[in-house]
């Protein structure tokens, strides 16, 4: 491993010549840290040593393209996100709902913003079109194979402003409205089903939320006032095949921290008014 880094460093100048001289000593790592501080170069810089991408966080995950019989692997991907990369696509991705998307290469995003996935091509690099930014031109198309490192997916389901009714689990009563303010960006995917012509997924979210309650559900609530508060829950959504647009059925098994457990209230969407 030293002779590998030594190696390293020497071909791309990244520390000095007289730190290289102290590789030997008992002084090695500090003198490193020393070094990579005053020139303000990340430490990571020397985990390229290998060539491979920066495992930003999570162990590196093997993907299988079982039709062609390729390997891949992805340095780097997070819990809630799926891989695009070579001839490969997660299995899980699904034209219809709406997906941010960052390139592995710079962990830039290929969007400023999560759009609407609208098809999926054929053919060994698979052409992925998103929803227009403008009516007159759709500049929001990339290949699956366009970047060695590939590509990490991940579903966006709610999002800041959408309202939710706020009703009993198992009657009607209506007990407010929560609009979210604040969402996590890990919408982690538990389940996808196709039943009916239709893609159903079940989707963990959570964020920060303004609830006004229409009654004193709590003794530490005010009537028709703004409680601010963090909510977590599954969404229910499923796009139909002849429509291609997300529905958000519910918000099953939700918490509303302080105030309701999981299982004692849901959320039905509730269009702006």
């Amino acid at each position: 491993m030293e002779n590998e880094i030594l190696g390293f460093i020497a071909e791309n100048n990244v520390i000095s010549n007289d730190l290289i001289s102290k590789i030997a000593t008992e002084n090695f790592l500090q003198d490193i840290e020393a070094e990579l501080e005053n020139r303000k170069i990340e430490q990571t810089q020397l985990l390229t040593v290998s060539e491979k991408p920066i495992n930003l966080t999570e162990e590196n995950q093997i993907v299988i393209d079982r039709n062609l019989n390729i390997t891949y692997d992805i340095y780097g991907m997070k819990q809630y996100e799926m891989a695009v990369i070579g001839t490969y696509i997660d299995p899980r991705i699904s034209v219809g709902f709406r997906y941010q998307v960052r390139q592995m290469r710079n962990n830039k995003l290929v969007f400023n913003r999560p759009l609407i996935l609208k098809s999926i091509g054929q053919g060994y690099g698979k052409r992925l079109t998103f929803e227009p930014s403008s009516l007159n031109k759709n500049d929001n198309v990339f290949w699956s194979d366009s970047q060695k490192e590939g590509f990490a997916f991940s579903i966006n389901i709610i999002n800041t402003d959408d309202l939710f009714q706020i009703r009993a689990k198992n009657s009607k009563r209506k007990i407010g409205i929560l609009t979210i303010t604040e969402v996590n960006e890990e919408q982690i995917e538990k389940s996808t089903t196709f039943e009916d012509n239709r893609v159903k997924k079940k989707v963990l979210v959570s964020g920060k939320c303004l609830v006004h309650f229409k009654n004193n559900s709590s003794a530490n609530l005010q009537l028709d006032s703004a409680n601010e508060m963090k909510f977590s829950g599954t969404a229910f959504a499923e796009v139909a095949k002849s429509s291609k647009i997300v529905k958000i059925n519910k918000i099953a098994e939700v918490e509303l921290m302080g105030v309701f457990t999981k299982k004692i209230v849901r959320l039905t969407p509730l269009k702006p008014q």
